[in-house]
């Protein structure tokens, strides 16, 4: 059995990172991102944008990753957004501003 494969990759520009999947999001691998959105708020990024657009599954252990990480930045005053367009997102501000959620992720 083939274990799905994922690709983080991570830039970072000021308070903002950009944080570029690619592969299968799934049991094997949402502790990956899990972790790699953890590092992000433990680095002080306060807006973290997760390009989703090279992501050929993300089943509902991805997705609640996702959803995990925008109560926790709601927590924290930021806000959250997602979106599987050409620029998919998961971002928070500073400011306190509130976004929205929804996913191209199914379960």
């Amino acid at each position: 059995m083939t274990l799905p494969q994922l690709n983080i990759d991570r830039h970072d520009r000021g308070r903002r990172a950009l944080i570029t999947l690619a592969g299968e999001v799934g049991p094997a691998t949402a502790p990956q991102v899990r972790t790699a959105l953890e590092r992000c708020l433990g680095d002080g990024i306060t807006i973290i944008d997760v390009d989703l657009t090279t992501v050929g599954l993300c089943d509902s252990s991805g997705l609640r990753v996702f959803l995990d990480a925008s109560r926790h930045a709601e927590t924290q005053a930021f806000g959250a957004a997602f979106d599987r367009g050409s620029a998919a997102s998961w971002s928070g501000t500073a400011d306190g501003r509130r976004g929205t959620a929804s996913s191209a992720c199914s379960g």
